[in-house]
């Protein structure tokens, strides 16, 4: 029985019953937050590997015979590619426990799951990144992503399930800092640069990334919430910036003139260009993100501040 959370439960209040795993992480926690300004009755799971604990999350209790629920989302699973690397059969074995968890508990309940895939599983594939596009596994971590992709169709088509994948783009935002040296490069920049530092680029700055703002991922997930039926969509805004670019935006903000260091990029399989093609998801979820250049300025000043 893996530890559950309650996260929130308002009385009287006639809201959905959300269980949400990941809910102390980065995109989970700003999920939360979001759920419970909705009023929604709000359960959670979280191990804490990463994960931060805050206002939004009691230390863990277990729960039995948790039912009635509404709607679960899942995001409770290693997000970095080098963690699988280091540790394959640990991530791997949490990332089977905590999906298969859920699957049965979707299955049990009668209620959606939805789910963050990730634009990795477009690594080989030139931009922008269709949902109808093959994977190509280069790593642990995109096997074990496909591999929920393909999990959740068989809870669909064998007992009725409605799984919705959320395939996100490069993320960041409110709590990307927490995550240490795995929070988004945007993030990573903007603190070396608050100090004045020279950010660090593998490669010539060339490369680029479909930055998506996290309040953009919530929205997404809670308009997935609805869909009549199982699918597969991306998260993302269209659009990519690279990190020169990036750069170059945050010393307009700091009103600083810091160059890259670069060194050589020795990453196997690196992922030079991600560019989600958004129109499946706006066609059905009627999801659109926000630009990159609206969003970033303000974070970066948040982040300044924080």
């Amino acid at each position: 029985m893996f530890p559950y959370t309650q996260v929130s439960k308002d009385e009287g209040v006639e809201s959905m019953r959300c269980y949400v795993t990941g809910c102390a992480g980065f995109i989970g926690s700003n999920l939360v937050k979001r759920l419970k300004a909705l009023d929604h009755e709000v359960f959670g799971y979280d191990n804490m590997s990463t994960g931060i604990v805050d206002d939004n999350v009691d230390q863990p209790e277990y729960f039995e015979d948790l039912d009635d629920i509404d709607c679960i989302f899942h995001l409770g699973m290693p997000s970095s590619s080098p963690l699988y690397k280091e540790r394959p059969v640990e991530m791997c074995e949490e990332m089977v426990g905590i999906s298969m968890e859920m699957l049965e508990l979707a299955r049990a309940n009668k209620c959606p799951i939805i789910y963050a895939s990730s634009s990795s599983l477009y690594n080989g594939h030139d931009p922008p990144h269709r949902e109808s596009m093959q994977p190509f596994i280069k790593d642990y971590y995109t096997e074990m992503r496909y591999w929920l992709e393909r999990m959740a169709t068989y809870y669909s088509d064998q007992f009725g399930v409605r799984t919705i994948g959320l395939r996100i783009f490069s993320c960041y935002g409110h709590g990307d800092v927490n995550k240490g040296k795995i929070a988004n490069v945007v993030t990573q920049f903007a603190l070396d640069m608050f100090k004045g530092k020279r950010p660090l680029i593998f490669g010539d700055g060339n490369q680029s990334r479909d930055f998506i703002h996290v309040d953009d991922v919530v929205d997404g997930f809670l308009k997935a919430a609805f869909y009549p039926r199982s699918d597969i969509f991306n998260l993302g805004t269209g659009k990519a910036y690279s990190f020169n670019e990036c750069v170059n935006a945050i010393n307009e903000v700091l009103g600083s003139d810091i160059t890259p260091l670069y060194t050589n990029n020795q990453i196997h399989n690196y992922v030079f260009s991600t560019r989600a093609n958004i129109h499946k998801a706006k066609a059905m979820l009627g999801f659109r993100a926000k630009p990159f250049t609206e969003r970033f300025p303000e974070y970066i000043e948040e982040l300044r501040c924080r």
